[in-house]
C-alpha cells in the first residue's frame, strides 16, 4: 500500500497599518495659510478631539486651518470634496474666552460648500473641515481668499443708474454688510445701486444670480438720512428675484443684492426699467374681432381693446388664456383711467360672458386685459368678440319632443355656448339626452337652473307646463361635436301582474290579465309599466288577492 503526504502551506497576511494622522489633525497643529490660499487636504487617518466644537451634524474626524488677517477684508471660503466625503465646514474667531463661532454649514449632495465672513484687523481665524460621523474618510480641496471690496460696498457708495432701462452687473465677492444699513434676511455681504426719480411711475428691478449664490434682492427709498425698505424678497431656485415698485417724482431709491449668509458669493445680473404705461382707454381696435398677445404682472400690467357696440344688440366675448389666469373687464363708452373707472362686466380668470347694451347706450367700449397677479413672466392669451347668433341667446333654437339636434362647439374661439328652447304643455317627465364631450344644463323660463338627475348622458326631471331651456357648453379650449335629444312623457299608471307570472300589453290606457290560481289561499299583485316613447315608466305598490273554495 502507498501512502501520500499532504503539505499544507497555511500563508497568514499581516494586519495593515493604520493610517497616520494628517498633521493638521488638531488645533495646534493646523495649517497655516497665506492668502490667498488653494490647498488640498483629506480626512483620512484623521481624529477627533473632546474639546472639538460642535456645529452643523455630528463629526468623526476634524483637520483644521488657520489664518491672521492683515486688514479687514472680507474672507471667502469654498470648498470641493472628492468621492463620498461629506463634511461640515467653519470659521471661528479666536478670541480670549476660546473660539467664536462665524458659520457653519454642511456640503451639499455634489460635496462642495462655501461662505464668506467679514474679516477684523490683526485677527486670528480657524477653518474646521469636520467629516460627518456617517461619512467615509476622503480628500477635498480648499480655497480661501480675500478679495477687495466691490466700490459699492455700502449706501453711500451705491452705484448710480443714471438712466433706465439699466443693466448692471455685479458681484458679492468680497462684500461686507454695513451694520448700520438695513438688511433684507440675514447676509454677509451686500452691494447697492441707486435710482433718482425724475418723474413718478412704476420701476421693475429684475435679479438673476449665478453660481451658487443665494441672493435677496431689496429696495429702499431714502428720506432724509434714512431708509425706508419698500420691498424685500429671496431668489428662487433658479436664482431669480422679481421686484416692482410705484416711485414719486424727486425720490431716491436704492437697490441692494445681498448675499445670504450660509451662501456662497457669486456674481449677478440686475435688469432696471421703467414697465410698460398703464392702457388708456378706449384702447386699439380690436380687428376682425380677434387679438392674440400676451401681458406681464411686472413688465406689461395691461392691455385694451376698443369695440363698438350697438344698443339692443348681444355681444359674446370669450377670453382663453394660456396657462395661468388672465382677467378680463369691460367698461363704458369715455372711459380713459381704468383704475378710476367702474367695469359693467367682469372676469377674474377667462371665460365666457355676454352684453347688451341698453337703449342709447351704443357706443365705443373698452375690455382690459389683466394679468394673474401670482404668475411670473409673460401670459399668453387669446380674445374673441363677435355678435350673438340665434343659438346664443334667447329664445335659442327650438327643440321638439322627439327631435335629434347635432352641433360643434369651440371653447378656443368664440362659440362656447348653444342654447335651446322646449315647451312642456302638462306636467310631464323629460329627459335631456347630450353627448360628445358638453356640459348640460336645464332652464327655467326666468333663467334659474333646474334641478335634474343625472343618469349617464341624460338629465332627467318632472316639469310643470311652461318654457324651459337648455345649455350646452365646453369648458377650455377644446371642440366637441355634441348629440341633442329631447324625450317628454305623459306621467302614467300601470300594468298588473299577479306573483309575476303574467303580463298584458296595453291597448289605449288599460289592460287586463287572467289567470288560473295553483291553489287557495293569498296572492300579491303589484303594477308595472316599463314605458314608451309618449309615456313615462311607473309602479304601483302591492295589493293582496285572496283566492277561496269553489262555490257550491
Amino acid at each position: 500500500m502507498m501512502a501520500f503526504v499532504l503539505l499544507i502551506t497555511v500563508l497568514i497576511a499581516a494586519p495593515t497599518a493604520a493610517a497616520e494622522p494628517p498633521s493638521n489633525d488638531n488645533q495646534a497643529g493646523a495649517t497655516v495659510l497665506t492668502l490667498p490660499a488653494a490647498v488640498d487636504g483629506t480626512t483620512v487617518g484623521a481624529t477627533a478631539a473632546a474639546g472639538d466644537p460642535k456645529c452643523g451634524a455630528p463629526m468623526g474626524a476634524t483637520v483644521w486651518y488657520t489664518l491672521k488677517r492683515p486688514d479687514d477684508r472680507t474672507v471667502v471660503v469654498s470648498f470641493q470634496a472628492r468621492g463620498e466625503l461629506d463634511v461640515v465646514v467653519a470659521a471661528f474667531q479666536v478670541v480670549r474666552t476660546g473660539l467664536k463661532t462665524l458659520v457653519c454649514v454642511v456640503s451639499d449632495t455634489h460635496g462642495k460648500a462655501g461662505f464668506s465672513f467679514e474679516g477684523e484687523k490683526d485677527a486670528t481665524y480657524l477653518i474646521l473641515v469636520g467629516q460627518r460621523a456617517n461619512s467615509v474618510p476622503g480628500t477635498f480641496h480648499l480655497a480661501v481668499q480675500a478679495p477687495p471690496r466691490p466700490s459699492n460696498d455700502d449706501p453711500a457708495g451705491a452705484e448710480l443708474l443714471a438712466r433706465l432701462p439699466a443693466n448692471p452687473k455685479g458681484t458679492t465677492l468680497g462684500g461686507s454688510t454695513d451694520p448700520q444699513a438695513p438688511q433684507c434676511g440675514t447676509l454677509s455681504a451686500d452691494v447697492w445701486y441707486r435710482v433718482d426719480r425724475k418723474a413718478a411711475g412704476s420701476i421693475v428691478v429684475l435679479l438673476r444670480a449665478g453660481g451658487e449664490l443665494d441672493a435677496t434682492l431689496a429696495i429702499y427709498r431714502r428720506v432724509r438720512s434714512q431708509l425706508q425698505r419698500i420691498s424685500c424678497s429671496q431668489t428662487d431656485s433658479k436664482g431669480r428675484a422679481d421686484v416692482s415698485i410705484e416711485t414719486e417724482k424727486g425720490g431716491r431709491y436704492l437697490i441692494s443684492v445681498g448675499q445670504l449668509r450660509q451662501s456662497s458669493p457669486g456674481a449677478f445680473a440686475l435688469k432696471v426699467f421703467a414697465p410698460e404705461p398703464a392702457a388708456v382707454g378706449p384702447g386699439t381696435k380690436l380687428v376682425h374681432g380677434r387679438a392674440h398677445a400676451t401681458v406681464d404682472a411686472l413688465t406689461d400690467r395691461d392691455d385694451a381693446y376698443a369695440v363698438t357696440m350697438e344698443a339692443g344688440r348681444t355681444y359674446r366675448l370669450n377670453l382663453v388664456a394660456r396657462g395661468n389666469c388672465v382677467g378680463m373687464a369691460l367698461y363704458p363708452p369715455g372711459t380713459r383711467r381704468f383704475d378710476e373707472a367702474e367695469s359693467i362686466r367682469r372676469t377674474s380668470c377667462g371665460g365666457y360672458m355676454t352684453f347688451t347694451p341698453g337703449p342709447d347706450a351704443g357706443g365705443l367700449y373698452s375690455i382690459r386685459v389683466t394679468p394673474s397677479g401670482g404668475a411670473q413672466g409673460a401670459q399668453r392669451y387669446t380674445l374673441n368678440v363677435a355678435t350673438a347668433g340665434p343659438d346664443d341667446v334667447g329664445p335659442g333654437l327650438e327643440l321638439r319632443n322627439g327631435e335629434t339636434r347635432r352641433g360643434q362647439l369651440n371653447g378656443a374661439t368664440i362659440d362656447v355656448v348653444d342654447l335651446y328652447r322646449f315647451d312642456v304643455r302638462r306636467q310631464s317627465d323629460v329627459d335631456v339626452r347630450a353627448s360628445g364631450g358638453v356640459t348640460a344644463a336645464v332652464l327655467s323660463e326666468n333663467g334659474g337652473r333646474i334641478g335634474t338627475t343625472q343618469i349617464r348622458d341624460r338629465l332627467r326631471a318632472r316639469l310643470h307646463p311652461g318654457r324651459y331651456f337648455v345649455t350646452l357648453r365646453v369648458a377650455g379650449p377644446v371642440k366637441a361635436r355634441y348629440t341633442l335629444g329631447l324625450q317628454i312623457r305623459d306621467i302614467t299608471t300601470t300594468v298588473v301582474g299577479v306573483d309575476g307570472s303574467s303580463a298584458a300589453t296595453i291597448v289605449g290606457t288599460q289592460a287586463t290579465v287572467s289567470f288560473l290560481p295553483k291553489k287557495i289561499g293569498r296572492y300579491r299583485v303589484h303594477a308595472l309599466f316599463f314605458g314608451n316613447s309618449g309615456a313615462s315608466p311607473s309602479t304601483s305598490g302591492t295589493a293582496t288577492l285572496v283566492v277561496g273554495p269553489p262555490s257550491a
